[in-house]
C-alpha cells in the first residue's frame, strides 16, 4: 500500500541540477478547425537542457505529483482489463524509443476529455534506492534501481486582457500570453509503495480529490475503479441521507451512532462490510427495509475491498462518538459512586448531587 513515506522520499530527491530526471519531452496540445485534439512535440532532450527558469519550474510540476495527501491527490491502483502496462514498459525501459512515446500521447490526446489547451510533460527518472538500516536511516549505498516514467498534464490558458503602463509611463494593451499551469492530472509508472517497485501497479495524481478525472484514470490510464477518501466520504453520507428518508438531522444521528460503534476498534480494523453495516443500523433504529436498502448500494459500490471508517464518515461525527463515550463512561462511574455511598449510609446531599452530575434522578 502506498504511505506518505513513499511520495516523500521520492519527492526529496527532485532538487535542482542533482540528476533526478533524465530525458524529457513536451507535447503541446490544441485543437483544429473541426475541434480534433492535435499535438506538436516542443522540446525532447535532457532535462538539464532546459534554461535555468524552465527547469525550475517544471521540477516543481513534477513534486506536484507527489503530493503527501495519499488516498485523495494521490493514489495507487492495479490496472484493469484494458491497461496500458505493457506500452508503459517500453516507454520506461527505453527513453530513446520515441515509437511507444508516440502510442502513449496518441492515447492521452484520442481519449483524455480535457477542455482547452493542455501541455504533456513526460520524463524519465532513475533512482538508485539506499538502503536503510534497522534504525531507519539510509546507508549509502544502493539496494537497487528504481526506473519510472512521469507524466504531468497542465492546462496552457491565455492570460486576462489588460493595461499595462510602460517605463515612459504610456498606457498600453497589456500582451496577452498563453502560459502552462500546474498540473491537472499526472501519472508514475510503475508504482512506489513501501519502498518496493510494483509493476502492476500505476500511480494517479489528480489536482482535485473531490472530483477526480475518473475517464483519465480508467480510460487513458487503464486502471480499475478507485475513489479518493473525500469522493467516498461524500458517496456515503449520500447513502446514509437518503436512507435516513431525506432528514440531515436524522443521517446525523445515526453517522454518530455508527462511529460510535465502531471507534474503539483498532485502527487498522476498522472497516465495515454490507452485512454489517446493516446490522448495525437496525440495532440503532433505522427500519430493516431502509437498512438492507443502504447495506446493498454500499456493497455494490465499495466490494469486495471496503473502506476504512475514517475514509467514510466525517471525523466530526467520530469526535462526537468519542465525546458521548467520555460522557456515558463519567455518568456510569458518578452513578456506581453514587450507589456505594448509598449503601453505606454516606451523605444524602452528597449522593443527590452524584446522581444529578451523572444525569440520573
Amino acid at each position: 500500500m502506498l504511505q506518505i513515506n513513499d511520495v516523500k522520499e521520492l519527492q526529496s530527491r527532485l532538487k535542482m541540477h542533482e540528476g533526478a530526471v533524465g530525458k524529457c519531452s513536451m507535447y503541446y496540445v490544441t485543437e483544429d478547425h473541426e475541434r480534433r485534439k492535435v499535438y506538436t512535440r516542443i522540446y525532447t532532450d535532457w532535462f538539464e537542457c532546459l534554461p535555468e527558469k524552465v527547469y525550475e519550474k517544471v521540477l516543481n510540476i513534477f513534486k506536484k505529483l507527489l503530493n503527501k495527501n495519499v488516498g485523495n491527490n494521490v493514489l495507487s491502483g492495479y490496472f484493469g482489463k484494458d491497461n496500458i502496462q505493457m506500452l508503459l514498459n517500453t516507454v520506461v525501459t527505453s527513453e530513446s524509443d520515441v515509437t511507444g512515446e508516440k502510442f502513449l500521447i496518441d492515447r492521452i490526446t484520442s481519449m483524455y476529455g480535457h477542455v482547452g489547451n493542455y501541455m504533456v510533460i513526460l520524463a524519465h527518472s532513475t533512482y538508485d534506492v539506499p538502503k536503510v538500516g534497522t534504525d531507519g536511516k539510509s546507508q549509502g549505498e544502493s539496494e537497487w534501481v528504481y526506473k519510472h516514467l512521469m507524466c504531468a498534464i497542465c492546462p496552457v490558458t491565455l492570460e486576462a486582457a489588460g493595461i499595462e503602463v510602460t517605463k515612459e509611463l504610456m498606457l498600453v494593451s497589456k500582451e496577452r500570453r498563453w502560459t502552462i499551469q500546474e498540473p491537472i492530472d499526472g501519472f508514475i509508472y510503475p508504482a512506489f509503495e513501501e519502498r518496493e517497485i510494483c509493476p502492476d501497479k500505476i500511480m494517479y495524481y489528480t489536482a482535485t480529490k473531490a472530483e477526480p478525472d475518473h475517464s483519465f484514470m480508467e480510460d487513458v490510464l487503464g486502471m480499475k475503479r478507485m475513489y479518493t477518501h473525500a469522493e467516498m466520504m461524500d458517496m456515503f453520507d449520500k447513502m446514509m441521507l437518503r436512507a435516513a428518508g431525506d432528514s440531515k438531522e436524522l443521517k446525523n444521528e445515526f453517522m454518530m451512532r455508527l462511529s460510535l460503534k465502531l471507534c474503539d476498534r483498532p485502527e487498522g480494523d476498522v472497516y465495515l462490510d454490507m452485512d454489517e453495516l446493516a446490522q448495525i443500523m437496525m440495532e440503532n433504529g433505522m427500519d430493516e427495509g431502509s437498512a438492507v436498502k443502504l447495506a446493498t448500494e454500499y456493497g455494490d459500490t465499495f466490494a469486495p475491498e471496503y473502506p476504512s471508517l475514517g475514509h467514510l464518515v466525517n471525523i466530526r461525527y467520530i469526535e462526537l462518538a468519542r465525546e458521548k463515550q467520555r460522557e456515558e463512561k463519567k455518568s456510569s462511574l458518578l452513578r456506581k459512586a453514587a450507589a456505594v455511598l448509598s449503601a453505606h449510609g454516606g451523605n444524602e446531599e452528597l449522593i443527590n448531587q452524584l446522581r444529578q452530575e451523572a444525569g440520573g434522578e
